[in-house]
This record gives C-alpha cells, structure tokens and sequence, in this order.
C-alpha cells in the first residue's frame, strides 16, 4: 500500500488543483487526456524486469495518479451533464454501476491472462508441475512459488514479470482507445441545455363593460 502512495495520493489532490481547467475544457477533451496520460503512464511500468527494484515503477504510477486524477471528474462530469437534473441521480447510479461493472470484469479477465502468460513461461523454464506452480506464481506472489530453490525463484520472477508485461500491453491499448473514442464521442451538444427561462408578460387591462340602465316608463 505504501509503495502505491504516488498513484493514489495525485489521484486524490489532482482533481482540486484541476477543477478550474476541468470547466473550461471540452469534457471530451479533459476525459480524453486523463486517459491518454493514464496509457502513458501504464506502457512506463513496461520498464520493469525481473531484477528490478519496485521504484522503477514510480514514474508510471505518477503518471496514472495525474491521468486518473484528470479523467474521474471528467466521467462524472459526463455521465450527470448528459440528463437532465431531475434524472442525476438515475444517472450517477448507472455511471457508478457500469464502472464497478467494469472493474470487476477487467480484474477477472486481466487475472486469466496474467496466469496464462505465467503458466506458459513456466512450462518453457521449468517442465513439469509448471500449471501447479502458475496458479501459486499468480495468486501467491513469487516468494511462495521458490520454496529456497534458486532456478524455480529465477524461472518464477521470469514468468512473474512476463504476465506484468501482457497486461500492461493490453491496459494501454485499452486506454489508449478509450482516450481516442472519448474525444471523438463525447462532444458538447449531446450535453443537456436548461431550458431558458420565460419573460414575464405585462398584464393586459381589464376590458371595461358598460351596460345600458334598463327601460322603465318612469325614465320616459
């Protein structure tokens, strides 16, 4: 948790110091460069190797702290300014549905393509029990896989680092077309315009009747 402060602490404060720009900006152009800084920031973890030590991670968990920073506002400056305000709420529940939808659907599918990539590489380092040894690798770090034998802890960072490097590939080309299709879609007149209030109108007066004193004989 420690080691993930510089993602998590600037995707705290950049919204504060960002908010101003946010407004003035096209929303499709503030979600499409929170995303395309988050890409950026995902292909620099591709620096990592199996000898590496945990801060050559940090340049990219800056910059996706900056990037994520930039693009949660600007989701949830999208999904509320496409209703009207009496719908906002329907509207945050559907925008926070779909990201958590979301989330979870992309730990589940990153995580089985990260132990496939582990497995395969084990296979070709190791041999034999290479499955058994994956689905340590991937849920149990490479600690738990070497049990002291060098060649299976030098074959387990390999293989460790070798999945890092097929999510991060597919993580930035995801984002990367996300920032694309952000700012081709998201543009500014699919945005909900309040109506314009109507002018009060001046009262017209009141239209004066006489009626004519009946006929009697005594006004002859």
């Amino acid at each position: 948790g420690l080691r993930l402060l510089p993602l998590t602490v600037l995707a705290f404060l950049v919204p504060f110091a960002f908010r101003k720009a946010a407004e003035t900006l096209p929303p499709g152009l503030a979600l499409g460069a929170g995303f395309t800084i988050t890409a950026g920031g995902i292909a620099a973890m591709l620096a990592v190797g199996s000898g590496s030590s945990w801060t050559v991670l940090i340049p990219g968990l800056v910059l996706c702290g900056i990037g994520l920073g930039i693009a949660n506002p600007a989701i949830a400056r999208v999904g509320l300014g496409v209703v009207p305000p009496q719908r906002s709420g329907m509207a945050s529940g559907i925008s926070n549905t779909f990201r958590i939808a979301g989330l979870a659907t992309g730990v589940a599918a990153l995580g089985a393509i990260f132990q496939q990539r582990v497995t395969t590489s084990l296979t070709s380092s190791v041999g034999q029990h290479s499955a058994t040894l994956g689905n340590v690798v991937s849920s149990a770090g490479v600690t738990a896989a070497a049990h002291g034998q060098a060649r299976t802890a030098d074959a387990a960072h390999v293989a460790f680092v070798s999945g890092l490097h097929t999510i991060f590939i597919i993580c930035a080309i995801a984002v990367a077309a996300g920032a694309i299709l952000s700012i081709v879609l998201v543009r500014s007149k699919d945005f909900h315009q309040p109506t314009p209030p109507v002018a009060p109108t001046e009262p017209q007066p009141a239209a004066i009747v006489t009626t004519a004193p009946p006929f009697t004989p005594e006004a002859r």
